[in-house]
């Protein structure tokens, strides 16, 4: 696994955190909380934590949905 991979995944998970908070003033519905959900599945799959991006794309399922 690439360095920069491994450095930028608890990076997103505090991004995600400060918006799910509601930092900056976003809701669930977000697009800004989507995009960070999208993206950190994304990385979580390319390090081969796939339960973890199964997880996080079950949120981003419910976020959408308005739950």
């Amino acid at each position: 696994m690439r360095g920069s991979t491994r450095e930028a995944e608890p990076l997103q998970r505090r991004s995600l955190a400060i918006r799910e908070e509601g930092g900056g003033g976003v809701g669930p519905k977000d697009p800004a909380l989507t995009r960070d959900l999208e993206s950190y599945a994304s990385l979580l799959r390319k390090m081969r934590r796939d339960r973890e991006a199964i997880e996080i794309e079950a949120r981003l399922g419910a976020t959408h949905l308005g739950h």
